[in-house]
């Protein structure tokens, strides 16, 4: 399944499956978002799958955030998992 990103006022919506075909196209995507916002959320409620490879590309994003100090704030159904994950950076 393809990774669909739109934005709703200030938050952009992610749809589809965050995986090893998805990763780069991600990956471009928010980098750019980080570096030209001063906050980005991320609504993840309509992703249907994040295997190993999507969890470490958004670990890697999470960091680059904090490194331009820039918010980036994950909500939705499945955000735990990923606050949890990221609380050992």
């Amino acid at each position: 399944m393809s990774l669909k990103i739109k934005q709703y006022k200030d938050t952009f919506i992610i749809r589809g499956c965050i995986n090893a075909n998805t990763t780069k196209q991600l990956r471009r995507h928010l980098e750019f978002l980080i570096l030209y916002t001063k906050k980005l959320t991320l609504d993840i409620g309509a992703v249907t799958q994040i295997d190993a490879n999507g969890m470490k590309v958004l670990r890697e994003l999470y960091a680059f955030a904090l490194q331009e100090k820039k918010s980036l704030c994950f909500v939705g159904y499945g955000c735990k998992a990923l606050h949890e994950d990221f609380e050992t950076l």
